[in-house]
């Protein structure tokens, strides 16, 4: 299950017999409001509803005229803001290739994209959504990450790494094993668990970059309203100087008086 705004719930289930549902929900009843079901040829071993965020082409809209799940538009030219959030549905079976239903909160099980060599390993018996790369987007494992849609193209799922094991994976897991604010992925298998790390020295070298970017965006941020406010003295400094005019001159005709 999964919350989204309005109110509402995504629930999802998959079946041994390789029956995969989908609804969406009102809370406040609740009431079921629209349902998909699909049939595939194999057990289902999964199921995982995750939020994604992607890059879409900007386009010229009025400011209010935003869709419930976009970010707001930018007020420059009236273009739409790029970064659109979409939810979808992971959907593993025994068999055949593991499957990502795009955007499901509006296009139901209609639109799916098949993550590559998936099927051509033993069964798929579990999955895991994260952001296992620090760039704000979650992958899947097998480890999957999505490429934005180019122009007239939609998106894709890439196979960026695999990791074998010499015994059936059972369950994986990605958390704070350590205590060191960095999340170990832990995988459990018939003979063992295991425990993937990150590079100490790539996380490091990354945390840098983004330290410096943040300080980078601060100075600026501060130049811009120093400049702001300088431009606003600038403005105010001839009404100043002819108030001042002003009360001189009243001074003057009371002494003379």
């Amino acid at each position: 299950m999964l919350s989204i705004a309005g109110g509402r719930r995504l629930s999802a289930f998959g079946c041994q017999n390789g029956c995969v549902g989908l609804a969406l929900v009102k809370q406040t009843g609740p009431e079921v409001m629209q349902s998909w079901r699909f049939q595939f040829d194999s057990p289902i071993s999964s199921v995982l509803l995750f939020p994604l965020c992607c890059q879409a082409e900007p386009s010229q809209a009025k400011p209010n005229q935003a869709e419930p799940n976009q970010a707001e538009p930018n007020q420059a030219n009236g273009e739409q803001s790029v970064e659109m959030e979409s939810y979808n549905l992971l959907v593993t079976s025994t068999i055949e290739m593991a499957v990502v239903y795009r955007d499901v909160q509006e296009q139901g099980l209609s639109r799916s994209v098949c993550l590559s060599e998936s099927d051509q390993w033993d069964a798929v018996l579990c999955a895991l959504v994260i952001d296992l790369d620090f760039d704000g987007q979650k992958e899947e494992l097998l480890c999957y990450k999505f490429q934005p849609a180019e122009r007239g193209q939609d998106g894709q799922f890439q196979l960026q790494w695999r990791r074998s094991f010499k015994s059936p994976l059972l369950s994986i897991i990605y958390l704070d094993l350590t205590g060191d604010g960095l999340r170990e992925l832990a995988v459990l298998t018939l003979k063992g668990l295991h425990i993937l790390q990150h590079s100490l020295s790539s996380t490091a070298d990354l945390v840098l970059e983004r330290l410096a970017l943040r300080v980078s965006a601060l100075t600026v941020g501060s130049e811009l309203e120093s400049a702001r406010a300088q431009d606003i003295e600038e403005k105010d400094a001839p009404a100043k100087t002819e108030e001042n005019i002003r009360e001189t001159t009243r001074c003057v005709s009371m002494w003379k008086s």
